[in-house]
């Protein structure tokens, strides 16, 4: 789904890589790309969470974007940190 990205709390956010961390399928992950392109120039860019990639792996990647956890099924609600188990 992508009307959480379109909110003005998530463009807030922006330049933002979103780690996606998938809860039943890779498409939870595949229907986000939509909001991509491949030159990486979009307001989001995002990430197949994998869990044990640290944050500053991915951070130091893109120095000048903020860094945020997206879990499908809380769609409205974005971490700074990834959320507790």
């Amino acid at each position: 789904d992508l009307l959480p990205f379109q909110t003005e709390e998530a463009k807030a956010l922006t330049p933002a890589i979103v780690v996606v961390h998938i809860q039943d399928t890779w498409t939870d992950y595949g229907a986000l790309l939509d909001l991509q392109d491949p030159w990486l120039t979009t307001p989001f860019i995002f990430a197949f969470g994998q869990g044990g990639v640290p944050d500053a792996a991915i951070k130091a990647d893109f120095p000048n974007r903020r860094l945020i956890h997206y879990y499908p099924d809380e769609p409205y609600t974005f971490y700074e940190h990834p959320r507790e188990k």
